[in-house]
């Protein structure tokens, strides 16, 4: 997440890493950031968490609009919001999969 409101997206699929040593996976390339930039990384349990009723998963694009509310706060103030974001959204239901999210900030 860019300083100046731009994001760059990387995605990866395949097998969870470290799982098989002899799993190959593919690489990407961002810019370098620069001060104020941030690097967001997270499970697919954070944005397919859900909880009854409905069971909709809270999705990608809610966990961008935090990250993008935040996001000029910094790395911590993006963590606290989107673990309240989930937290709010699983209305104190246990989530189905793992949440882990990292917050990467490049400070001045």
């Amino acid at each position: 997440w860019r300083a100046n409101g731009q994001r760059d997206d990387l995605s990866s699929s395949g097998l969870p890493l470290g799982m098989m040593d002899d799993s190959e996976y593919s690489d990407g390339n961002i810019e370098p950031l620069l001060p104020g930039d941030l690097i967001v990384l997270f499970t697919d349990g954070i944005p397919d968490v859900q909880a009854p009723p409905d069971h909709k998963p809270w999705g990608l694009d809610n966990m961008r609009a935090v990250v993008h509310e935040h996001a000029r706060s910094g790395a911590q103030a993006v963590l606290d919001a989107v673990v309240a974001a989930t937290n709010t959204e699983l209305r104190g239901h246990k989530p189905h999969d793992d949440m882990t999210i990292v917050v990467i900030e490049r400070l001045p």
